[in-house]
């Protein structure tokens, strides 16, 4: 992004750059799943979760946002003219690893899930990443976590990568 912008600066008006910054991306994976191989980071996370591969939950919280809602962000950024010179934080919800796992439970209640974090704790504070800017000047509406989680999930399922 610094290079993108340090470019942008040399060009004295004829580039127009604006920045989405997506945190944790999720969403249905559209490419074909033959095996684990063929998952990306935030898809192999919820793929361990969800295969009693992770004794414990992660610590920490962090932003997620739906991959539909990423594509969307950046349509709306191209078609709003004052959005030239911009960087917009693209996240729908902040929320710690317990809660995004507490969600995956009551979406799986069949599948066991770790309860606690490394150090026994079940419950941890929770980052704030504020998409307020993105929402009032793009328009920005977001698909909330818990529908996110589903695409995400169900398409291991379906693969046949994950049994319930």
């Amino acid at each position: 992004e610094k290079a993108a912008w340090a470019h942008s600066a040399t060009l004295a008006g004829k580039f127009d750059l604006v920045t989405i910054l997506p945190p944790m991306v999720l969403g249905e994976n559209k490419q074909l799943l033959g095996s684990v191989d063929d998952l990306n980071q935030s898809s192999l996370i919820m793929y361990k979760l969800l295969a009693g591969h992770m004794q414990f939950v992660m610590p920490g919280s962090v932003g997620f946002v739906d991959v539909t809602d990423v594509a969307k962000a950046h349509v709306l950024a191209a078609q709003v003219a004052s959005a030239g010179g911009q960087r917009y934080m693209c996240s729908a919800e902040s929320k710690t690893w317990l809660q995004v796992v507490d969600i995956l439970r009551e979406l799986y209640p069949s599948v066991q899930l770790p309860t606690t974090c490394a150090d026994g704790s079940r419950t941890q504070p929770c980052l704030l990443l504020r998409n307020d800017k993105i929402k009032a000047e793009l328009g920005m509406e977001f698909t909330p976590l818990k529908q996110t989680l589903r695409a995400q999930c169900d398409v291991l399922f379906r693969a046949g990568l994950l049994q319930l």
